[in-house]
């Protein structure tokens, strides 16, 4: 498709367009044809099965007792006679007969039959059990609603009761149509079908190469233009003489070559504004990467695994897991207020702060409390930044986690046996609002399998094309259908399931994941 031309794909779709609208309509035809047919061969069957009844005499009927040596006698060749009269009444008839009753429920026995290649003998038992019309006929004319197969072929039957003159039935008048007939009908009704899908298909290939002409002509004004200013030809005017959109995008384009020439020029001189601060922001990446885990802390009973993609260059979150005094590990996560380099330093600095405490404190309510109080009194609040944080450290021993939250996004906390996500709530205010926050501690006894997922806005808050949100309800069902993943699966199925919601969308915040979970 990429070597055929913008015309020929015009046309191409008229085509497919109109291929498939008219395969579906006349699909649609079709069927609803044959019903139709179908419905009015059962309405000519019932209606030549009454007259039928009116030429067969029931009193002729009645009168033969249906025995194979009654075939010899004038009453039962005067009964052919008349049946074969129904029979020539219309060109697609392929049998008339007559059944009578007989003592044996479901069985009935022919008196007589027109066709005169296969005769039925008189008195021949017939099953009619799995005819229901038939069995109906004795009310008035019916006709089977779908076609019937017996020993003689596949057939479509109409039926009519033949009355004798006090009222009672003598017997039943049947008289089949070939499956065979119904299909050169139902034949006959495709050809014309697709002669009007053929006599389409040109007229579409005919229209679809005008409308191609007709809208394409503009758009090579625009491209030979185009290939002017490609050409450094700034000064090209591009001329369309209509007032639709190719003649303002035309306007749009003359407009575009003069802006051009300024933007070049303006150009050269950012661009080397540009380079020296990519170099700079280069070094605060390298920085930025150095603050998360440079090694893997693989353990027997604790798996785990992170990631974190900053929205720009550099970013403001922060993660890191750490070996801690005895049997303990300790897991981070945090989010500075705003995104790129302000951020990214203010993280720095809260950072280190929080390392340092790390290995002064066992208690994760008070490692955050601490460092709040020293971020607030060391590092310069005039830019009003504050930054999120989510503290705990994990007992191997014990296997208790004991956690404290600083306004971060509460942790899911997911129970592999109840097979339930849980949040783990916030105790305190982000650090570096206000000296003097209390924070509380809580803590939870985690089993084989379970696990802690801990997130930053970028997962929960990321937006689509359509401005719709991440939101928890996502986060929550992934983490339920990883139930029994490894950590570093359900870090990829987190990443994978918000990059297919944002559809294409802008990164709008720094996404951090951490997941660790019990062996």
């Amino acid at each position: 498709m990429r070597n055929i031309s913008f015309k020929t794909k015009i046309a191409l779709i008229f085509l497919v367009f109109y291929a498939f609208l008219s395969f579906y309509l006349i699909s649609l035809f079709y069927f609803k044809a044959v019903l139709v047919q179908k419905e009015q061969l059962r309405q000519r069957l019932m209606q030549t099965a009454e007259l039928g009844s009116s030429i067969v005499s029931a009193e002729l009927v009645k009168g033969i007792v249906p025995v194979r040596s009654s075939m010899r006698t004038k009453a039962y060749g005067e009964l052919v006679r008349q049946l074969r009269v129904v029979k020539a009444s219309h060109s697609d008839i392929d049998d008339v007969y007559v059944l009578v009753d007989t003592d044996k429920p479901g069985i009935m026995k022919f008196a007589g039959n027109a066709d005169e290649e296969e005769l039925v003998d008189c008195g021949e038992e017939f099953n009619v059990t799995p005819y229901p019309e038939l069995l109906k006929a004795v009310d008035g004319p019916r006709a089977d609603r779908e076609i019937t197969q017996d020993r003689w072929g596949y057939w479509l039957s109409g039926y009519a009761p033949l009355k004798t003159g006090g009222g009672s039935v003598a017997g039943i008048l049947g008289i089949d149509i070939s499956a065979d007939t119904i299909g050169r009908m139902n034949g006959l009704i495709m050809k014309n079908a697709v002669y009007v899908f053929l006599v389409g298909i040109l007229f579409s290939i005919a229209a679809g190469h005008l409308a191609a002409w007709w809208l394409t002509k503009p758009m090579k004004i625009l491209l030979a233009g185009m290939e002017q200013i490609q050409a450094g030809n700034l000064d090209h005017k591009i001329f369309i003489n209509t007032r639709d959109e190719f003649g303002k995008l035309g306007g749009a384009f003359n407009q575009m070559s003069e802006k051009l020439k300024k933007y070049i020029k303006d150009l050269t001189e950012a661009t080397r504004e540009k380079e020296r601060l990519n170099r700079e922001l280069e070094i605060a990446s390298e920085m930025q990467k150095a603050m998360l885990p440079h090694y893997d802390l693989v353990l027997e009973d604790v798996d785990l695994a992170g990631l974190s993609l900053p929205a720009r260059q550099v970013g403001g979150d922060y993660f890191d897991y750490m070996s801690g005094e005895g049997n303990n590990i300790g897991f981070v996560i945090a989010d500075a207020a705003g995104k790129g380099l302000p951020s990214s330093i203010f993280m720095t600095n809260s950072k280190s702060i929080f390392k340092v405490l790390t290995t002064e404190e066992m208690s994760p309510a008070k490692v955050i409390q601490r460092t709040n109080e020293l971020v607030i009194s060391n590092i310069d609040s005039s830019a009003a930044m504050f930054a999120t944080m989510f503290y705990g450290i994990y007992d191997r021993d014990s296997r208790v986690f004991r956690y404290s939250n600083a306004g971060h996004n509460p942790p899911l906390y997911v129970d592999r046996e109840k097979e339930r996500v849980t949040l783990l709530n916030t105790h305190g205010c982000p650090i570096g609002v206000m000296s003097g926050q209390p924070y509380g501690e809580d803590e939870i006894t985690m089993k084989p399998g379970d696990a802690v997922v801990l997130y930053t806005d970028g997962v929960v808050e990321a937006f689509n094309g359509e401005r719709d949100m991440f939101e928890m309800k996502r986060l929550i069902d992934i983490c339920r259908e990883s139930i029994d993943l490894p950590a570093q699966e359900i870090v990829d199925r987190i990443k994978k399931g918000v990059f297919e919601f944002a559809g294409g969308a802008a990164q709008s915040d720094d996404l951090t994941i951490l997941v660790f979970r019990i062996r």
